[in-house]
């Protein structure tokens, strides 16, 4: 039987902020505030930067139904990516960042951006229909010969 499809987590975090003891609560707010830090930091990363204590993060997931911050980490990545799918097609959004290495000089942000893919379900495969890289870096620089 399949499991019943939850409330995307952000919502369900703010749903449940007005009803989760003080300390949780702040824990709470730093996670909405800062959703995409908590699925590309460390638990510790976040505590640190939060002022809280790493296992005030497993007891927020556990207050709201998860195993554990791993598996509310995993469902605020997934909630990044898939922007939703109906009648078999998946709208689906992905940041992505180049970094531009040189061997004698400092390391640079090359290119910042995100990707719009929309996508089909055919037979036993996902294809794309449609896929834009969106670039949000101010400049571009003209030697862009590289695909993104």
């Amino acid at each position: 039987m399949a499991e019943p499809s939850r409330a995307s987590p952000l919502s369900e975090l703010r749903s449940a902020l007005p009803s989760l003891p003080m300390r949780l609560r702040e824990v709470g707010r730093f996670v909405a505030a800062n959703d995409y830090d908590a699925t590309t930091r460390s638990m510790r990363e976040l505590a640190s930067v939060a002022g809280a204590d790493p296992a005030s993060f497993t007891r927020l997931a556990k207050a709201l139904g998860y195993s554990g911050w791993e598996e509310l980490r995993a469902a605020l990545t997934e909630a990044r990516a898939l922007v939703g799918e109906q009648g078999g097609r998946v709208h689906a959004e992905a940041n992505y960042l180049v970094i531009r290495t040189k061997s004698k000089a400092l390391s640079e942000v090359f290119n910042t951006g995100r990707y719009i893919d929309r996508i089909v379900r055919e037979a036993d495969a996902l294809k794309f229909t449609e896929k834009l890289c969106v670039f949000d870096s101010e400049l571009i620089p003209n030697s862009i010969i590289y695909p993104l």
